[in-house]
């Protein structure tokens, strides 16, 4: 009996920890659209993050911010078409919880919009 509720703990244990969360936020500005998708296990998180033009004309280099409870990220892209996307993943770290939201920046042609990603 002892064995069988110690190869029980050690399973739940082990799928516990191996289980994965997914967390998907959104929001809308006036020129931007966009979504981060946030796969969670116990000890790492891999997201994605995913920005749409909504206006008419191309899009070149635009410069971005996004700052969260989990940390801040900014970048220059050449943005080829309307959309582009940003990865990230890390393991150890802080990862965003339910309430959290994502603060957003999108600056191009001497333009700029704000919007946050929410649940």
């Amino acid at each position: 009996m002892l064995l069988v509720s110690m190869t029980f703990y050690t399973v739940v244990t082990l799928l516990t920890g191996c289980q994965q969360k997914t967390l998907s936020f959104e929001g809308k500005g006036d020129y931007w659209e966009g979504s981060y998708i946030s796969n969670q296990t116990s000890n790492s998180e891999n997201g994605e993050f995913m920005f749409g033009y909504t206006g008419e004309e191309s899009i070149g280099e635009i410069e971005y911010y996004i700052t969260s409870r989990a940390g801040d990220s900014s970048g220059k892209i050449n943005v080829n078409g309307k959309v582009f996307t940003r990865s990230t993943a890390c393991s150890g770290c802080a990862k965003p919880d339910e309430d959290d939201e994502f603060h957003v920046v999108i600056q191009w042609d001497g333009k700029e919009d704000e919007f946050t990603l929410k649940r």
